[in-house]
């Protein structure tokens, strides 16, 4: 599928870059959020678009963005805290563009972390969380979410160990599915069309 349209949208005082793809009779909205600012993480992450395109062919509108301080947008890295509000602004302006409801939310890694926090506070219609770095945190910030939840994970990803990612994923309420892909570890390099496929 082509590469979406470049649109910059306001997160506080900060503009941010993405791209934004509606197709036609579009079903929702998605916003898609990358990996770690300070690793290389961007919108371009092969990940990430693996989840578009998973998206895209469920008929939802897309838009991937580059946090703070990746690429031509403004601003820095603020630990995750400045981040979440980008997360929200970028919502706000996939809803501002294209009048569409039924907002989900993805991310893969570091974006899957600020997925957690954000959804608290936008209430999504779904969510799918692609190897959260449980190493780093765990995710309590989805204990009152309620809206049905897809995690994603490789049986050979240290960062988000399946049995670990099982064990915190019980905790949560439901409805929510965990999915496995034998084989992969954390960067899922050769199994991204498992992720498209999770998400459809």
């Amino acid at each position: 599928m082509a590469e979406g349209d470049p649109i910059a949208f306001r997160s506080g005082a900060l503009t941010l870059e993405g791209l934004l793809t509606v197709p036609e009779a579009a079903a929702g909205a998605t916003v898609l959020c990358h990996p770690h600012p300070l690793y290389g993480g961007n919108m371009h992450n092969d990940v990430v678009v693996a989840l578009e395109q998973g998206y895209l062919r469920a008929g939802f509108a897309t838009l991937r963005f580059n946090f703070r301080g990746v690429g031509r947008s403004d601003g820095g890295y603020e630990g995750g805290v400045g981040e979440v509000g980008d997360v929200a602004a970028a919502a706000a302006e996939i809803a501002k563009r294209t009048g569409l409801g039924n907002l989900h939310l993805g991310g893969y890694s570091f974006g899957a972390m600020m997925v957690a926090r954000a959804a608290a506070e936008l209430a999504p219609q779904r969510v799918v969380l692609v190897a959260p770095p449980l190493a780093f945190g765990g995710l309590e910030a989805l204990a009152r979410c309620t809206c049905p939840k897809l995690f994603i994970g490789g049986d050979r990803d240290s960062y988000c160990p399946a049995v670990e990612l099982g064990s915190a994923v019980a905790a949560l309420p439901e409805p929510k599915r965990v999915v496995v892909v034998p084989g992969a570890d954390h960067f899922f390099a050769g199994y991204e069309s498992n992720i498209a496929a999770a998400v459809l």
